[in-house]
């Protein structure tokens, strides 16, 4: 039995299917502004400076309204920052809006491409199932208590590998489905006449070794 189950591990999986899969029905095919076929996540920072701290709670909230606008909705918000997550053909939309709600310091727009990935764990996925339903076969007709226990130990092992794979695969998916962008806000500085020096000297060391 111990054999058998070896051989079952060591059998390929026929998924060559797999792969057009992802391609034709994964979630980058909802993004229309980006390379067909490619699933891709992307993510935005973008720090925006308004004049007054008591600014930060209305930019806030229409920076909800303009991702909820889009269908999107809020990952995350604090007193001076907000992370959203909006379809990811939206990302552009929402990141030209949002900047026009004060001056941009910093933005950043990230894309990683995660096809590989995904064709990889679809296949993956496909063989464990197979084997799984192999396995349950096995169980069924196992007459030996020693051989049922250790069917069941690798059904269990098998299923636990291809949860956990798909679970990693639906998080990638919602990834390139909606992307994130943060938006951090801060205070307009007015230094006084003499102030105008020791802050360009700060922007200046701030520049040197703090790189965003």
């Amino acid at each position: 039995m111990r054999f058998l189950i070896c051989a079952l591990l060591c059998l390929p999986g026929c998924g060559a299917s797999a792969p057009n899969r992802v391609a034709a029905a994964g979630p980058a095919a909802a993004n229309a502004n980006l390379p067909a076929g490619r699933a891709l996540i992307r993510t935005g920072n973008i720090t925006l400076e308004v004049d007054d701290e008591k600014d930060f709670e209305p930019t806030l909230n229409h920076i909800e309204q303009v991702a909820g606008g889009v269908k999107g909705y809020v990952a995350g918000r604090n007193r001076d920052s907000i992370d959203v997550r909006v379809p990811a053909e939206q990302l552009d939309t929402v990141v030209n809006q949002v900047s026009s709600m004060g001056e941009v310091t910093w933005r950043d727009i990230r894309t990683q491409d995660v096809t590989a990935e995904l064709v990889d764990m679809a296949v993956r996925i496909d063989n464990l199932q197979k084997l799984r339903t192999r396995l349950q076969a096995l169980v069924e007709k196992a007459e030996v208590v020693a051989d049922l226990l250790a069917l069941e130990k690798e059904l269990a092992r098998v299923t636990s590998d291809l949860e956990s794979l798909e679970g990693r695969q639906r998080l990638i998916e919602k990834d390139v489905a909606y992307s994130v962008l943060h938006v951090r806000l801060e205070e307009e500085v007015s230094p006084g006449p003499l102030g105008w020096i020791p802050y360009g000297l700060y922007l200046g060391v701030k520049w040197l070794f703090v790189w965003d």
